[in-house]
């Protein structure tokens, strides 16, 4: 049982609080990562004049005159010019959506957009393990709902467990009351027999008597 918590533990510690990153330089691309956790989205390799990154039509990110500009998420998130990358962390659950980018050239008219999709798993458990992180592959990416599926059951086990040990602890004790109380019951009849037969051997030993 402590083996089965243990593990459990570990689980929720290694899910919670994990980076990921996700190459979003294709349209099209999915891209996850865990509530509280942090993402890494490579938007492009050459830097254009001009960009948005939008979500659900709300701009989020804006790059203008080598200058870039946040949006909504502001206190969580950044952008690094030298590699192309935006950043997400402490991540919502509603993190989750369509998220478009639209590419310009000088003149402000666009050139290319492409869009990615951010999905964001939930794990209620708080980080307990130094992790390192880790690249989201697509191999990665299917793991990460398993891994939510394997949590489920284990908690699932574990709560059969504690419920079948109880049980299990209450039935032994009552079955002890039980042997107790029939041992004292075949005492007392062993007793009262004993006395039963002594008086009978007195009545015979006195009628003896009177008729001699």
């Amino acid at each position: 049982m402590e083996a089965v918590f243990g593990l459990l533990l570990m689980l929720l510690g290694v899910a919670h609080g994990v980076e990921t990153h996700c190459d979003g330089r294709q349209d099209g691309a999915q891209c996850y990562g865990a509530v509280g956790g942090t993402v890494f989205i490579r938007l492009m390799d050459i830097i254009p004049p001009r960009f948005t990154l939008q979500k659900s039509r709300t701009r989020i990110l804006r790059w203008k005159n080598k200058t870039v500009s946040i949006y909504v998420l502001k206190n969580r998130s950044s952008f690094d010019p030298s590699n192309g990358t935006f950043r997400i962390s402490n991540l919502h659950k509603n993190d989750s959506d369509k998220y478009l980018l639209e590419i310009q050239n000088s003149n402000g008219v666009m050139v290319e957009n492409r869009a990615l999709h951010l999905s964001i798993q939930v794990f209620a458990a708080t980080n307990t393990l130094n992790v390192e992180p880790t690249t989201v592959t697509d191999t990665t990416a299917e793991y990460l709902p398993v891994m939510a599926g394997v949590l489920s059951a284990l908690v699932l086990l574990l709560v059969l467990g504690v419920f079948v040990f109880r049980r299990k602890k209450k039935t032994s004790a009552k079955e002890e009351e039980d042997e107790e109380e029939l041992t004292y019951t075949d005492v007392r009849v062993v007793q009262r027999r004993h006395i039963q037969q002594r008086d009978e051997g007195e009545v015979e030993y006195g009628q003896v008597r009177i008729s001699e």
